[in-house]
């Protein structure tokens, strides 16, 4: 549990005098399935298992998944299920590197006098998925002879909890 494992008992052995083992073995991803839940009530929603497949919503919900900006690749597969007349669908998503630094520099004309005259340079790291959440950190350092500016920017999407979908933005900069 403290390593974020989940583990599953897979034996239990009881002694005298009270004493029980457990076997504990780590829990292997066997399949994942995406269920469409009800902004409001959490609840899963209905209409989605047994509609009619339309390859034009299909390609509406990889544009959905791709606008969000945190997957490289997005597909959805048609693969055909036990029942004739039906079709599973297997959606494929390669997720895109979260984080990221950047350099620069350069020399301004303004500036003449000085050993270092008119020597500019920046920094900044970015993090576009933190905590798996779409929050996105960005941090900024620019730097001349005369002044630096240093930025935090930190964007939460969707407040958890909030069924409005608020977002909120915070800025510093010094």
């Amino acid at each position: 549990m403290e390593c974020g494992l989940f583990g599953l008992v897979s034996g239990v052995d009881i002694f005298s005098g009270g004493t029980i083992r457990l076997q504990v073995a780590e829990a292997e991803v066997n399949n994942i399935s995406i269920r469409f839940l009800d902004r409001k009530t959490g609840e899963p929603t209905k209409g989605k298992k047994g509609q009619v497949y339309s390859m034009l919503q299909g390609k509406r919900d990889v544009d959905t998944v791709s606008t969000m900006g945190l997957m490289i690749d997005v597909s959805i597969i048609p693969q055909p299920a036990g029942d004739a007349g039906k079709v599973d669908l297997v959606m494929n998503v390669v997720e895109r590197p979260s984080g990221g630094f950047s350099a620069g520099g350069g020399i301004s004309s303004w500036i003449t006098s000085g050993p270092l005259s008119g020597l500019i340079g920046s920094f900044a790291y970015s993090y576009r998925n933190l905590f798996g959440r779409n929050q996105k950190l960005n941090n900024s350092l620019k730097r001349g002879q005369i002044d630096s500016i240093f930025r935090i920017n930190y964007t939460d999407p969707w407040i958890e909890g909030d069924d409005k979908r608020t977002s909120r933005t915070i800025i510093i900069q010094v």
